[in-house]
């Protein structure tokens, strides 16, 4: 909001000094700006659910103005929904905002605000023009192999290209990598392990409780998501892990995993 501020002569001081003339003054009060982006959720590889702050309660329909996306040079329109469901006020200090489109995979994202939002506390509306933050959607599902330390404590690779050569201790970590997250509760129904440990049922599902997966982060390209095995596995085997079953935990991408796995001996 702008104020005016008008002083007539005749105001006096504590030391008895007047004024000898009309005095003007103008001021104007924090206009809308958007304080704080957070991720809330991925619907889709390309569909990132972002809740934005405000400084102070703005309008809706003023908020899908403001903000828009930009990848590829492209322009994404935003959708705007309540930041607690079922709320039907038209002014909130906070929403949730995703893209009217899924973005391609692999994609750089800007988040941009324009002029024009529209507060509940004043007229003017806010007049920031800027990038808010960077973003990047997450690339096409892939298995990316077996990880794990070697007696020396490096970090190895094993596969069927260097067999019996790269083994794995069984006491340090072992994870499948994949490029995006993983829903864990599907990948123990459809690992298959050969030969298949003891209790391995009971394994499984003791993974499967540790195992926490988010998606309430920016994906950040390159990222690795690992599943450790490690309390599947016994010392002293050759293990061929198999899938056969989707594994990913935001789209429907089909993926096999196929690899084989030595262990050292205690």
């Amino acid at each position: 909001t702008q104020y005016q501020l008008t002083i007539s002569p005749g105001f006096r001081s504590l030391n008895k000094k007047a004024l000898n003339q009309t005095i003007h003054h103008s001021f104007t009060t924090i206009r809308p700006r958007l304080a704080y982006t957070y991720i809330n959720n991925w619907l889709a590889p390309g569909m990132p659910v972002l809740e934005v702050r405000f400084n102070q309660p703005v309008l809706k329909s003023s908020v899908q103005k403001a903000l828009y996306f930009v990848a590829n040079q492209k322009r994404y329109a935003v959708q705007v929904k309540p930041y607690r469901l079922n709320s039907t006020q038209v002014y909130q200090q906070y929403w949730k905002i995703q893209p009217q489109q899924v973005f391609p995979l692999d994609t750089p994202i800007r988040l941009m605000i324009q002029p024009g939002l529209q507060s509940i506390q004043g007229p003017l509306l806010g007049n920031e023009k800027r990038e808010i933050r960077k973003l990047h959607s997450f690339p096409k599902f892939k298995f990316l192999g077996v990880r794990c330390t070697n007696d020396k404590g490096q970090w190895v690779t094993p596969s069927k290209n260097n067999r019996g050569q790269v083994l794995c201790q069984p006491e340090s970590p072992i994870a499948l990598n994949f490029s995006t997250p993983v829903n864990v509760n599907s990948l123990v129904k459809a690992l298959q392990i050969n030969p298949a440990p003891k209790d391995m049922s009971d394994r499984l599902k003791s993974i499967a409780q540790r195992h926490y997966a988010s998606l309430r982060f920016f994906y950040r390209k390159g990222q690795v998501f690992s599943v450790y095995i490690s309390s599947l596995l016994d010392p002293n085997v050759r293990y061929q892990l198999k899938s056969t079953r989707n594994n990913s935990e935001i789209q429907n991408y089909r993926i096999k995993i196929k690899s084989v796995i030595y262990l050292i001996a205690n």
